[in-house]
């Protein structure tokens, strides 16, 4: 992230599925976003309920795999950004029949449109992200001022 000229908005995505679910076409479609540039992955969790409620670090094979997809392609992508706070919430979520597969990623998606802006001379001014809370009350005011 830190030698890129556009560094793109930080997010995180957590997802539960059961611990039954195959999860070669989520691993494929993760690794097909890293690959194609669109995300840059920081880190990759994948949590189970532990004692008090608070969420337990597992390793990727926990994961069931059916189609024989590669987990080594993950290898070192657990980078611990996770702190107790967030073990925390994530494990009050979490029923004892769960996973919660948890990313930290750079959406890097704008990058190739950030290098033109570059070369011409331009730069970054401001990035960031919008509280989809906030786009209600603005697009319900530009919907009621349109005739």
């Amino acid at each position: 992230m830190a030698t890129h000229a556009f560094a793109g908005p930080i997010d995180y995505a957590a997802f539960v599925l059961p611990r039954s679910a195959d999860a070669d076409p989520i691993l494929r479609s993760l690794l097909d976003r890293v690959d194609s540039g669109a995300i840059e992955l920081l880190d990759l969790e994948v949590l189970a309920a532990g004692e008090g409620g608070v969420a337990e670090r597992q390793r990727l094979q926990v994961l069931r795999h059916d189609g024989g997809f590669d987990l080594s392609e993950f290898e070192g992508a657990e980078s611990g950004l996770l702190d107790e706070d967030d073990l925390r919430a994530l494990g009050a979520e979490l029923g004892p029949e769960e996973l919660a597969l948890v990313i930290v990623y750079e959406d890097r998606s704008l990058a190739p449109l950030a290098a033109r802006v570059v070369e011409a001379g331009g730069r970054e001014l401001w990035s960031g992200g919008v509280d989809p809370a906030d786009l209600d009350p603005a697009l319900t005011d530009i919907e009621g001022a349109q005739p």
